[in-house]
């Protein structure tokens, strides 16, 4: 967990259009993100935190953590793939490689989780693509 902003701002009100504003009360602002590891705690923490007070949550995010071993993974099968072509690779020409595309993931809003009164986390999964393209003298 980290905090990402904190702020306190006055709280203005008046009593009438004839008067001039003041302060009432202070409004505090602290935001953090917190990240989990373990996909199955979710839904417990998230039911803890609103237990605790957080009175807004902006969103859930599930993204992938490891992705350059991912990327490293199909390198290597590219390099399989070279293998067992039977060719003897000479110097490399060209090397191009695509981004690791990794799908936005959906946001779940405050309001979504105040309708529910146990916080369910459905696992689904996540595709990722990676292409590397490398040009080879064959001897």
């Amino acid at each position: 967990m980290r905090t990402i902003g904190f702020s306190v701002a006055p709280v203005m009100a008046r009593a009438d259009r004839n008067t001039p504003p003041r302060i009432v009360a202070y409004g505090v602002s602290n935001r953090v993100i917190v990240t989990l590891r373990d996909r199955a705690k979710l839904g417990a923490l998230l039911d803890k935190l609103t237990r605790a007070g957080a009175n807004r949550i902006d969103s859930v995010r599930f993204l992938v953590g490891e992705t350059e071993n991912l990327a490293d993974e199909a390198r290597r099968k590219a390099r399989l793939y070279a293998d067992s072509a039977g060719v003897t690779l000479g110097r490399v020409i060209k090397i191009t490689e695509q981004s690791v595309h990794i799908p936005a993931p959906r946001m779940v809003r405050a309001v979504e989780m105040q309708a529910m009164s146990r916080v369910p986390v459905a696992a689904g999964e996540q595709k990722i693509n990676a292409s590397v393209m490398v040009t080879f003298a064959i001897r």
